[in-house]
């Protein structure tokens, strides 16, 4: 069940239907004296977000903008096992509850993946009249979202603007943020063993030490990231100042 699956013709406008060939706009400048005014979007595509009832007798549907997505897979994903867990990451949008992935357009394949973007929703008009309604349908619909992930859709809007997300660093118990900062220092020790080891092979071969540096900047990066942890951590220890 791939996330996208082929339309049929002469279908009514459905939620989840994806469109191409329809300009979407935004307000730009909008803390201008007028107003604001409007802007076109860099894309044309759109996946459908009305529910059934609204797409097929409304005169207009809401839909969000499908833009091409911005990452690209990194060097490390080098395994079976990171390639599944990576693309299974960018299916479920834990990371990026704004993005709904859809993977490789229809005739679009070599362009790399596409993602609809909760975040740049549009209202669009759409014919009234029930000939002219299906002759828009089947002049802008390409595609459709396979039944699985028209219902995902939903859980998918709702966290889009339900997840208010926590501060990075403080909501951690104390118990478990004590756990993460020395889990971190334990991991620099592990580099700086590994500099050992390379500092005496180093005098041993009589080398130069350009590898040296790459440890040293893999133990400052995991100290960069161990610091606000580290100083949330000091700072819980703190007294309580009297009132």
């Amino acid at each position: 069940m791939p996330i996208i699956e082929q339309h049929v013709d002469g279908q009514p406008l459905n939620q989840g239907d994806l469109l191409r060939g329809v300009k979407l706009f935004l307000t730009g400048k909008a803390d201008a004296l007028n107003g604001g005014e409007s802007v076109l979007s860099k894309s044309d595509h759109c996946l459908v977000l009305s529910r059934p009832c609204v797409t097929a007798h409304k005169s207009s549907v809401i839909v969000a903008s499908v833009e091409k997505w911005s990452s690209q897979t990194p060097a490390e994903i080098n395994t079976f096992d990171k390639a599944r867990k990576y693309l299974t990451l960018l299916r479920d949008g834990n990371d990026s509850p704004d993005v709904f992935y859809l993977g490789q357009l229809p005739k679009k394949e070599s362009e790399g993946r596409y993602a609809a973007r909760l975040d740049s929703i549009h209202t669009i008009e759409i014919p009234q009249k029930p000939e002219l309604r299906t002759a828009f349908t089947d002049k802008h619909r390409f595609a459709k979202l396979h039944i699985d992930f028209q219902r995902d859709l939903h859980t998918r809007v709702f966290q889009a603007f339900s997840m208010l997300g926590f501060e990075d660093v403080s909501w951690f118990s104390d118990a478990d943020l004590n756990f993460l900062v020395k889990t971190g220092k334990e991991e620099a020790k592990g580099y700086q063993s590994d500099k050992e080891r390379l500092r005496a092979a180093i005098q041993a071969d009589g080398g130069k030490g350009n590898e040296m540096n790459a440890i040293d900047n893999k133990i400052a990066a995991i100290e960069r990231r161990i610091k606000p942890y580290q100083d949330e951590l000091d700072k819980r220890k703190k007294p309580s100042s009297p009132n």
